[in-house]
C-alpha cells in the first residue's frame, strides 16, 4: 500500500540506490523502484530453477521490504546473514528493522549483543539508551500537539522550511512547467511557498519564484535571511537536458539561488546526491546528507566549513554518535540541539526524528528518539521548529502515515 507523504504542523517530510548489477529484467525492475514487478520476476526465475546470486536475493529482500512484506524479508536476510561476507551494515539494519516490524524485538536485542564486538561502540550504547527510554515511556513527545496541514495536497508535499512568515515545502503537484518522474508518478518536484496563518496552519500557496526555474528536480529548501539565499536540491542538469556520470547515474545537487537572482553550485558531483541543505549561520557550516565511501551504512550526514557563502572544507562525516548503518537526513539545529531522522533498527517505525545535543566541544550527545506521537511506525522526517505565539513552540515535520 502506497501512502503519500502530508506535512503535519505541530506545537509544544525518498529512496536509496546502490551499487548497480544489473544482469536481468528482475534487476532492471528494481534499480528502477518498481519493487512488485521485481518480486515476481525474481520468484519466476527461482521457480525456473535459474541461477540467482546472493546480491539478487538481497535485492528480493530489500524488495520485499519496501513493499511491507516483512515476515519474508526477514527471513530472506536471515538466510543471508549466515554468510558475513555479503551483509553490509545497511542491510544488517534492513534486517533488524524486518525483524522490529514483526515484533520480534527481542530477537534484535539478541543479535545487538551477539554482534557488539564488531559494531561501533557508539551504535550500541545508542540503541540501549534508547529501548531503556521505551521501556520506561520516558520518550520526548510528550506535550506535542499535532495537526494536519489544510494546505497538503493528494500528491507528496514534505520538507518544510520557514521564510520569514512564510513555510516553503516541496511537492510533487502537478504543475504545468514540470515532467512526470517515473518513479512516482508525480510531477518532478518543485518547491512552493504559502502563507502561515494564525494558528499554524498554511494558505496561499504558490510556486516559489526565488530560485531558478528548471523542468527537473528542485526540492527541499532552507531559507538563510543571514546570506540572503536559499539552498535547495537540484536535478544535475545541461541546459533542458539531464546530465549523466559515465555509468549513465543522474544524481542531485545542492544549489544556492540569492534574493537578487545570482545562483551557483556549492555540492555537485554527476556521480554523488547531496540531500537536505541546512545552514548554520552561528557556526557558517552548511549540513546536508549524502552517501559517499566512509558512509556507515546508507545516507549519512555530513558538513562543510564555509566563509561568505564560499565552502571552504571537504564534506566532514558527523561521526557514529550520529550516523548508524541506516539513513540519516533532513539536519536542523535549534537551541543547541541537533533534529535529524534515521531509519536505524532501534526506531519506532520506519524514519524517525532524534535530537542529540551539541556539546562545547562540538561532539554530540546520545541521540534521543522523540517516541510515538511525533514519531510512528511510518516515516517523519524534516522537523524544523522555532517560537510561536506566547510560551509555546511551533514547528512542522513530514509523515506517510495514514
Amino acid at each position: 500500500m502506497k501512502f503519500r507523504i502530508f506535512i503535519l504542523l505541530f506545537a509544544l517530510a525518498v529512496g536509496f540506490s546502490y551499487g548497480q548489477e544489473v544482469t536481468s529484467k528482475a534487476d532492471n525492475y528494481f534499480y528502477s523502484y518498481a519493487y512488485d514487478d521485481a518480486i515476481i520476476e525474481y520468484n519466476k526465475h527461482m521457480q525456473q530453477g535459474k541461477f540467482i546470486t546472493n546480491n539478487q536475493l538481497l535485492n528480493l529482500a530489500d524488495s520485499y521490504f519496501q513493499t511491507g512484506e516483512y515476515n519474508k524479508a526477514s527471513k530472506l536476510y536471515l538466510d543471508i546473514n549466515k554468510n558475513d561476507t555479503i551483509m553490509s551494515a545497511h542491510r544488517f539494519n534492513k534486517m533488524l528493522q524486518s525483524l522490529a516490524k514483526i515484533s520480534e524485538q527481542e530477537r534484535v536485542k539478541a543479535f545487538l549483543k551477539s554482534k557488539s564486538n564488531s559494531l561501533e561502540s557508539e551504535l550500541v550504547e545508542n540503541a540501549e539508551f534508547n529501548y531503556l527510554l521505551f521501556d520506561k515511556k520516558e520518550t520526548e513527545s510528550v506535550g506535542f500537539f499535532i495537526f494536519t496541514l489544510t494546505g497538503n495536497s493528494e500528491f507528496s508535499d514534505f520538507s518544510p522550511a520557514f521564510h520569514d512568515d512564510k513555510l516553503l515545502f516541496s511537492s510533487g503537484r502537478k504543475n504545468k512547467s514540470k515532467r512526470i518522474y517515473g518513479p512516482s508518478g508525480e510531477s518532478y518536484l518543485d518547491i512552493y511557498e504559502a502563507d502561515i496563518e494564525k494558528g499554524g496552519n498554511i494558505g496561499n500557496v504558490s510556486v516559489y519564484k526565488g530560485v531558478p526555474d528548471s523542468p527537473f528536480h528542485k526540492s527541499t529548501p532552507f531559507y538563510s535571511s543571514t546570506t540572503g539565499g536559499t539552498y535547495y536540491v537540484l536535478s544535475n542538469a545541461k541546459g533542458k537536458n539531464l546530465a549523466f556520470d559515465e555509468k549513465g547515474k543522474n544524481a542531485l545537487a545542492i544549489g544556492m539561488a540569492y534574493e537578487g537572482g545570482l545562483f551557483r553550485f556549492l555540492l555537485k558531483d554527476l556521480s554523488t546526491s547531496f540531500y537536505y541543505p541546512f545552514y548554520d549561520d552561528e557556526n557558517e557550516r552548511l549540513y546536508f546528507a549524502a552517501n559517499f565511501e566512509d558512509s556507515y551504512g546508507g545516507t549519512d550526514l555530513y558538513y562543510v566549513v564555509t566563509n561568505n557563502g564560499q565552502v571552504m572544507s571537504e564534506p566532514i562525516n558527523m561521526g557514529p554518535r550520529i550516523n548508524t548503518p541506516g539513513n540519516e537526513i533532513a539536519p536542523f539545529v535549534y537551541d543547541n540541539s541537533l533534529f535529524f531522522s534515521s531509519d536505524v533498527f532501534y526506531g519506532v517505525g520506519g524514519m524517525d526524528v532524534y535530537r542529540s545535543n551539541i556539546q562545547p566541544d562540538n561532539t554530540f550527545s546520545i541521540p534521543v528518539n522523540l517516541g510515538e506521537g511525533i514519531n510512528s511506525k511510518y516515516d517523519e522526517f524534516g522537523f524544523i521548529i522555532r517560537p510561536g505565539e506566547g510560551h509555546e513552540l511551533m514547528g512542522y515535520f513530514s509523515s506517510n502515515r495514514p
